[in-house]
């Protein structure tokens, strides 16, 4: 499918061919790749209508849901100690720890923990395919998952740690609670 356009140059109009950019793609790099069922290449080349995957991404799902599983309850525990124990050395020591995870940048902390759990310590494999898991064993595949888990997990308990600690301080300073 290849179409004349006009190209407007300083010496006048040119004619010059027009080749789609699914077909301008050097597919050299893709070889080796899954193809899908009539041939054509992975699903770089296609729109979105035209995949055969959905729209959602459930791996992301779940990954999401097991963060959020770990997250949500540990943060909350952990502000309501930091709270209960306001201006003691259990607050300041939670309150740094939080401090400390939220300056991280959270690559850098992915990174980390691979560096110690998977190259250091060789507890957890420092790359797991997720999609060869999905019909394996279940510890292979909370084998696969802690690294990326514990990485977000990492990322949001010390915002949601804080956010606890700030509310329920609020609450307690409140007239109708003492």
């Amino acid at each position: 499918m290849i179409e004349i356009i006009a190209r407007r140059t300083g010496r006048g109009v040119v004619a010059q061919p027009f080749i789609p950019f699914t077909d301008r793609i050097d597919r050299r790099w893709t070889v080796g790749c899954p193809t899908t069922a009539d041939g054509s290449a992975d699903r770089i080349t296609r729109s979105r209508s035209q995949s055969d995957t959905p729209f959602i991404e459930w791996n992301t799902v779940r990954l999401a849901g097991l963060t959020a599983l770990i997250a949500v309850p540990l943060a909350v525990i952990l502000g309501l100690i930091a709270a209960i124990r306001a201006e003691s050395s259990v607050d300041r020591g939670i309150s740094i720890g939080a401090l400390c995870f939220i300056s991280v940048p959270e690559f850098f902390t992915g990174v980390l923990l691979v560096y110690l759990l998977a190259v250091k310590l060789r507890w957890l494999p420092a790359v797991a395919n997720y999609r060869d898991l999905t019909r394996g064993d279940f510890l292979d595949v909370v084998e696969a998952l802690a690294l990326p888990i514990a990485t977000l997990t990492f990322a949001v308990l010390a915002h949601m740690t804080r956010m606890t600690r700030a509310a329920v301080l609020n609450v307690m300073s409140s007239p109708y609670i003492e």
